[in-house]
């Protein structure tokens, strides 16, 4: 399994905003949303409406719907939409591309090759409208646009009724339910793998390791035994808006969501620290995130060393050094979090900047940029959605923690 992928970054510039491709988002294209309602840099979501809803205009065809009624990713003014799931270099453009009307038939790839539907012996397109001759199926080149002509099972070239597809554990993906297995004294999915080596990834029981008796201290835990060798604890997945994580700071103590069910959850503060708490077996953090725009596999930060204070310490959080960063130039997006309490909405004396109070993260109160991976995905006004650092937008986060220096199991 491979956790990685090239994408291309939004650039802002004299009032265009280049995006995926070709595609071009023009503020004269949008220029009814641009009524004056909202501040110059913001898109009224509906100027019809007497209630105002406004989004950033970075937002606008990002691949994310945050309008309600989703203007935000239509095209604008004498435009029209193409090129729909058709794969480019970078991935699956999801949502499609922007072009003017007059220009379909030059700038819109999924139509590049509808003249030779009316020709025989000609394979027609799974998805979009081009037709290619039968010699160019399974030639390594991906003339449909779609990938049909390169897929044997699309394009009629094999059999395979009876393909089995195995399964990953992209955080857009749900879980299946797991095989039981005998209850162990193991505190995480590390020690679970390490007296299961075949254990696949999925949901268990761990027991926490602070108690004299751990059997009387269980707790649920998913593991993913699949990335990097496994052994993998999950402490928070956020695959979407569905679960609400403006909680108070008694919500976020205890934890919040079922980790059994496959929802998005919060482990819990408390069970952070315990988690966290040897001193003699440090853990390492990975951040699993899937940008918007595609359904590429997830792209992976991973730091040194992850560790939680009690809640007397305000759960401080201690973070060592960003160690690996597939695709994303180095950036520590979780600069602001380091070495700083974590914050709820009900604790109103440490938040100092206005647009953090709605969410609980580890933050300087006084940081307005810092990158919160619990707060809304949906932009709203000044809220931008769940960003790493300034540019890199994603729809699905989650956190996992694993010993430092542990070693699979040999399955």
């Amino acid at each position: 399994m491979t956790y990685g992928i090239a994408f291309h970054l939004p650039v802002l510039t004299f009032g265009l905003l280049f995006r995926f491709g070709d595609s071009v988002v023009e503020r004269e294209a949008y220029a009814p949303h641009l009524n004056g309602r909202c501040p110059f840099d913001q898109f009224d979501c509906d100027p019809s409406s007497k209630e105002k809803f406004c989004v950033p205009f970075t937002v606008v065809r990002d691949c994310f719907v945050d309008c309600p009624n989703g203007e935000d990713e239509r095209c604008g003014l004498n435009q029209t939409m193409c090129d729909k799931e058709l794969k480019d270099g970078s991935g699956v453009l999801m949502c499609g591309k922007c072009v003017l009307k007059k220009e379909i038939n030059t700038k819109c790839l999924d139509r590049k090759w509808r003249h030779l539907c009316s020709e025989e012996g000609t394979f027609h397109c799974k998805t979009n409208q081009n037709c290619v001759p039968v010699d160019w199926l399974n030639d390594n080149e991906d003339d449909c646009g779609d990938g049909s002509d390169e897929n044997p099972c699309e394009n009629g070239t094999v059999d395979c009724r009876t393909r089995v597809v195995p399964s990953t554990t992209s955080p857009t993906e749900r879980p299946s339910e797991s095989p039981k297995v005998d209850k162990t004294p193991a505190s995480d999915c590390a020690e679970l793998l390490a007296l299961n080596p075949h254990l696949p990834s999925g949901n268990y029981s761990a027991y926490d390791w602070s108690c004299a008796d751990r059997s009387k201290c269980p707790f649920g835990v998913y593991c993913d035994n699949e990335f990097s060798g496994g052994g993998w604890t999950m402490v928070m997945k956020r695959w979407d808006d569905s679960m609400n994580f403006n909680r108070s700071w008694a919500e976020y103590r205890c934890g919040f969501g079922d980790v059994t069910t496959g929802e998005d959850f919060w482990i819990g503060n408390d069970r952070l620290h315990s988690l966290t708490a040897k001193r003699q077996c440090p853990n390492e953090l990975i951040v699993r995130m899937q940008p918007v725009g595609t359904n590429q596999p997830s792209i992976v930060a991973k730091y040194a060393h992850f560790a939680v204070a009690d809640e007397f310490n305000e759960y401080r959080l201690s973070l060592g050094p960003l160690v690996l960063s597939e695709h994303l130039s180095a950036i520590d997006a979780l600069l602001d979090a380091r070495n700083n309490p974590f914050i709820t909405h009900d604790r109103p004396e440490k938040l100092i900047c206005p647009t953090n109070r709605q969410f609980g993260f580890w933050m300087s109160g006084s940081s307005c940029s810092a990158t919160l991976l619990t707060s809304p995905f949906r932009a709203k006004n000044e809220h931008p959605g769940v960003r790493w650092g300034a540019d890199l937008r994603i729809r699905s986060v989650e956190l996992l923690i694993r010993p430092q220096g542990f070693v699979p199991p040999v399955r």
